[in-house]
């Protein structure tokens, strides 16, 4: 849970994981490249035009591109990001499912220097699971 709600993207790896222009004057970066392939491949552009057509703007999370677009992409900046996922993930906006056999002790843990306590209990109060055997 810590690299959800803590998240360390620091600027040089947002030029590196996000977007960045390299030596040769070409759009790069890991998100960028894998989005990139996205919008060029036919099953992509149709799934994505689907569900512009299928879905209202009261169902934008519906539309949305998770990994951005292209356009997007060259034009956010590490500030932005965080500030979003500053706005949205946290713990009183999150669910979460714990698949398999997990013993409570395990998922509820946290090594996080702040707010630990808080997350866990607040984790502990809305999820419940069934005890180890």
């Amino acid at each position: 849970m810590d690299h959800l709600l803590f998240p360390t993207l620091t600027d040089s790896a947002f030029v590196t994981e996000i977007h960045h222009i390299d030596g040769e004057g070409v759009d790069s970066g890991v998100v960028y490249c894998e989005m990139q392939a996205r919008e060029n491949e036919m099953d992509d552009v149709l799934e994505y035009e689907r569900r512009q057509m299928l879905f209202t703007d009261q169902n934008k999370s519906l539309k949305s591109e998770t990994g951005g677009r292209l356009r997007e992409l060259r034009d956010i900046t590490n500030k932005q990001i965080q500030d979003y996922h500053k706005a949205y993930y946290a713990p009183n906006n999150i669910c979460c499912i714990v698949c398999g056999m997990q013993c409570k002790s395990i998922v509820y843990s946290s090594n996080c220097n702040t707010n630990s306590l808080s997350i866990t209990s607040y984790l502990t109060s809305r999820f419940v699971m069934h005890s180890c055997n």
